[in-house]
């Protein structure tokens, strides 16, 4: 795979998606895009996605649901589409097809960091070790899930992820952190890497503890020690352009250095 072809947090989200998954780089009939399939977990929306190298075209969309069937799947293996790109994308809400949303994420990098506005001093930081911290933190990621995702299917899910997470701590990735109250996870945060560069993943905090500067003082903290620790020289986030998050990282040294776009349905519905 060329590096340079395909922007820092496509990049950098492969190295979770090598880890037990499948990455093919295809060139067909002049069309370079890359598959990405989880096939132990296939309702992961970003395990089992493509990445389009330009951005499609109104015109293309029939084309990329059918390359998404035979290179990804279709139901009831697999329930729904994404395709991505992190080019510059021409405006395409006119011509979405029904059934779609775009989705729109901004990708983060530094390589210093300085301690948020509001340090909470009480939260014990430190990696998560043992079968009762890894419950923990799963219970922390289900309770920080969108309010629009239900609980039932978003917990089967979170326990695949975290699986496949935990695997790949022990199998020397990197680490997961959890920032504690009273031996309580209340906030929690993946970091793995390859090389120089160190990507973060699943930035959650209990909804019952927030406000309180958790996420802003783990991600500081956090990157603090995979700068020292670690020797990384940059460090990687991807976060909903939306939502209020990418402020609290760019409060410790993260800055926008791209933005990508997906298009998602639910293959059930179209």
């Amino acid at each position: 795979m060329e590096p340079k072809k395909w922007g820092l947090g496509t990049t950098t989200s492969l190295f979770v998606s090598r880890f037990e998954g499948d990455v093919f780089e295809r060139d067909h009939a002049h069309e370079n895009y890359l598959v990405i399939r989880s096939p132990s977990n296939p309702t992961h929306y970003w395990g089992n996605y493509l990445v389009l190298e330009r951005p499609p075209q109104a015109q293309d969309f029939a084309h990329w649901l059918e390359v998404f069937a035979a290179e990804i799947g279709t139901p009831p293996t697999v329930n729904h589409i994404l395709l991505a790109w992190d080019k510059e994308t021409p405006n395409l809400e006119p011509h979405i097809p029904e059934g779609f949303t775009l989705e729109h994420s901004v990708v983060l990098a530094t390589t210093a960091v300085h301690a948020p506005p509001k340090v909470n001093l009480e939260a014990e930081i430190r990696p998560i070790v043992s079968d009762l911290d890894w419950a923990q933190v799963l219970e922390c990621q289900v309770a920080a899930r969108y309010p629009y995702y239900l609980e039932a299917p978003y917990r089967i899910f979170k326990q695949q992820s975290m699986a496949r997470y935990r695997r790949m701590v022990e199998a020397g990735h990197g680490l997961w952190f959890g920032a504690f109250l009273q031996g309580q996870v209340v906030a929690d945060m993946g970091i793995f890497y390859e090389g120089t560069v160190g990507r973060f993943q699943a930035v959650g905090t209990d909804p019952n503890f927030r406000r309180l500067g958790l996420c802003g003082t783990l991600v500081w903290r956090v990157a603090q020690f995979a700068l020292e620790e670690w020797n990384l020289e940059t460090l990687v986030m991807i976060a909903d352009e939306t939502y209020h998050a990418a402020k609290i990282y760019e409060s410790v040294g993260f800055k926008p250095v791209e933005h990508t776009k997906a298009l998602m349905g639910d293959a059930l519905k179209l």
